[in-house]
């Protein structure tokens, strides 16, 4: 994504919305099948009666009841936390998240219904922090592992996009 904005501007255009089907997180005890969905809204374009939004769901299937699936979703939350691109969690209903992820209906359509966010993801990027219970850290060395490698690389990727950006200014 952010190969496909300025460095400094992107985030006004991307927000990332973290959906969930259940009550409470209980890590591999969350009640089964406590799924979650990502939707990533992108500004395309403008009209007289509002902006043009892009929807990516990302759906594979993202289990919270399931460890592996949970440290996926946990590192997204990490991805988007460190680009800085705007998220937030909401709590939905068994048939609005079926709705949204079966594309029956525009992601817009449900969430602008949700006047609060329910839950904050980066509460969840697998960090520790005393406001989740402690049963939501994740104990694993490799996930451990990969979260630093995102904040490396994405930190990486940011200072070329920065060191791009400012030759281009420096040779105009």
């Amino acid at each position: 994504m952010i190969d496909e904005f300025n460095p400094y501007h992107y985030k006004k255009y991307i927000k990332v919305s973290f959906l969930k089907n259940f009550k409470e997180f209980r890590g591999d005890d969350t009640e089964y099948q406590g799924r979650v969905l990502v939707v990533v809204q992108i500004k395309i374009g403008k009209t007289t009666t509002g902006p043009i939004y892009k929807y990516i769901l990302v759906r594979d299937n993202l289990r919270w009841d399931y460890r592996k699936s949970r440290e996926d979703i946990k590192r997204m939350i990490r991805i988007v936390e460190q680009l800085g691109i705007s998220n937030d969690g909401y709590d939905l209903s068994k048939t609005e998240f079926e709705s949204i992820s079966s594309e029956k209906v525009v992601p817009r359509n449900i969430l602008e219904n949700h006047i609060r966010i329910t839950w904050y993801p980066y509460d969840y990027d697998g960090s520790y922090n005393n406001r989740i219970k402690e049963i939501e850290h994740e104990k694993d060395g490799d996930f451990k592992l990969s979260l630093k490698k995102i904040d490396n690389k994405s930190d990486e990727m940011l200072e070329r996009k920065k060191q791009k950006f400012r030759s281009e200014i420096i040779s105009k």
